[in-house]
């Protein structure tokens, strides 16, 4: 069973999305607009732009022309 800490800091870095209105959030499982669990993306981290949440699968798609990478 892994740690306390560890499990709430990988929370932190997972990025979800809401099945109502597709904004997406950093280490937030619930939307508060909806007030709807959210779907998990997968780990990422903010933007260095625009501070918005991206999620690694979203950066290795662009890269591989949109390919799935899971299997």
């Amino acid at each position: 069973m892994p740690a306390p800490g560890l499990a709430r800091a990988a929370r932190a870095a997972t990025v979800y999305v809401c099945p109502s209105c597709d904004a997406r959030f950093l280490g937030e499982q619930r939307c508060p607009d909806c007030g709807l669990f959210c779907r998990r993306v997968g780990p990422g981290g903010p933007c260095p732009h625009c501070e918005e949440p991206v999620a690694l699968v979203d950066l290795l798609g662009a890269t591989n022309g949109g390919a799935d990478m899971t299997g």
